[in-house]
């Protein structure tokens, strides 16, 4: 059992490791530049309601985690899982999420 189990979970780190090489603990982190860029992006595409907001942000978990503080984060992370773009603006302090809010 124990070999099966071992041998499972090394299977589960190479998929997660392919999956998802954006999101590994040994990465180093993005600098403030590529931060601001994925933002601007990503607030780009919510504010047209671009679906492929949610391809940038999935590509893009690493350095938004890392530019935002724990509570924006949770925010941005909640609402593009809903697919809340309105909320995801709100969530990285966009100015477009104050005039879609008050419309």
């Amino acid at each position: 059992l124990d070999a099966a189990l071992a041998q499972a979970l090394a299977a589960v780190e190479v998929v997660t490791h392919q999956a998802s090489p954006r999101l590994r603990a040994d990465e180093p982190p993005a600098s403030t530049g590529d931060a601001a860029s994925v933002l601007a992006e990503l607030a780009e595409l919510l504010q047209a309601s671009d679906s492929a907001a949610a391809d940038c942000f999935t590509e893009h978990q690493h350095t938004l985690r890392g530019a935002l503080s724990a509570s924006a984060w949770h925010g941005l992370n909640e609402a593009m899982n809903g697919f809340d773009f309105d909320a995801a603006l709100h969530a990285i302090g966009h100015p477009a999420a104050a005039a879609a809010t008050s419309s």
